[in-house]
This record gives C-alpha cells, sequence and structure tokens, in this order.
C-alpha cells in the first residue's frame, strides 16, 4: 500500500472522486492508495484554520502513523477533527501523533504537550519527521520550547532538536535531545532508524 499526507487548503475537498469533509481554510488529508493507484482510503484532520501535515510512517505490525498540527486557535473556541474518529476541544494542544492500522480503521492519537499548555509552546512545538524501529517504536522528531513533554521529558533550552518516542499502544516512553540546533532549519529536518 502507499501512504500520502498532504496540506490542502479547500472547502471543497475529494481524493480520486471520492468527497471529504473540510474542516477549516487548511486541512490535512491522509490518503491510502494500492500500489496500482487505486483510492482505498482518507482521512482529514484540522481545524479552523493553519493546520499542518508533517510526515508519515507504519510500523510491521499494521500501524500507520501521522505527526500534524491542528490549530484550534488558543484564546478561539473552534474545535478540531481527526476526521469523524475524534475531536479537540479548543485551547488545547497543538501536535498530535495518530494511529491508524492498514485499513483505515483510527487507533488513537496522543499530543507531547502538558494539558496546560501556553500559548508560547502551543506555537513553538512543531512536529517534523517520523520513523519506526524494529520494535515498532514510533521516534518523532519534533523542534521543542521549554517545558514538559509526554508528562516526563524535560526540555529546558530552545532551538534544539528532540525526539520524542512512542510505543505501539501509544505510551510515551521517553526522548532524547539532539545535538542539531536552529529552529528555521526544523521544518526541512527528516529522522529515519537503520537496524
Amino acid at each position: 500500500n502507499v501512504y500520502i499526507i498532504s496540506n490542502v487548503g479547500d472547502w471543497i475537498l475529494n481524493t480520486n472522486g471520492t468527497s471529504l469533509t473540510a474542516y477549516g481554510e487548511t486541512d490535512i488529508v491522509l490518503s491510502s492508495f494500492r500500489c496500482d493507484g487505486t483510492h482505498r482510503w482518507s482521512k482529514v484532520f484540522g481545524g479552523p484554520r493553519y493546520d499542518r501535515g508533517l510526515s508519515i510512517t507504519t510500523d510491521k505490525a499494521g500501524g500507520v502513523y501521522a505527526a500534524v498540527g491542528i490549530n484550534t486557535s488558543i484564546g478561539g473556541s473552534f474545535t478540531g477533527h481527526i476526521d469523524a474518529d475524534a475531536t479537540i476541544p479548543s485551547n488545547t494542544k497543538s501536535v498530535y501523533l495518530i494511529k491508524y492500522d492498514t485499513s483505515g480503521n483510527y487507533k488513537w492519537h496522543k499530543s507531547p504537550q502538558a494539558d496546560t499548555v501556553t500559548a508560547y509552546a502551543y506555537n513553538n512545538t512543531i512536529p517534523i519527521s517520523l520513523t519506526t524501529d524494529d520494535q515498532n517504536i514510533v521516534q518523532m522528531l519534533c523542534y521543542l520550547p521549554p517545558g514538559i513533554f509526554g508528562n516526563s521529558y524535560v526540555v529546558s533550552d530552545h532551538d534544539y532538536l528532540h525526539i520524542l518516542k512512542y510505543d505501539p499502544s501509544g505510551n510515551f516512553s521517553g526522548g532524547i535531545k539532539t545535538e542539531i540546533k536552529g529552529r528555521g532549519a526544523a521544518t526541512s529536518a527528516s529522522l529515519q532508524m537503520q537496524a
């Protein structure tokens, strides 16, 4: 199967002739196709505006993961959506790791951000890239501001990229600070694991 994540900017969405529900000015579409190009399924993620889909990966156990930024506009009253599978209340987190299976069945979504996310952390937590290892641990490369992530990983300085780890059930299993510095370069970084 082939998986594609893309940012879209239209209120009227469709993938391969299949109509999709739009949630705002810009949304994220995760689609699956067979190798011959036949559309299998699509999911739309988004809030009212400025959502971003940044990375997808799969694991050996049939998991499909997406790292996304969903803007529910801190200080506003807008709801975010993980397709028809889950809603995100306003004034909450902005970064999510979402899991589906290869058939497009929703499994879970998690955010590394604290429950009481500040406006600064809301706007400066950026998911960049995803990969999985041989134990199906998801590794999410992120730009993180100072704060606590995943309820236990402490970031005390600015401008470094970090790797956050989640097991296949969505449990946070730690983080690693990289020596890569520079927020401006963060949007073009990529992460790949090799056994």
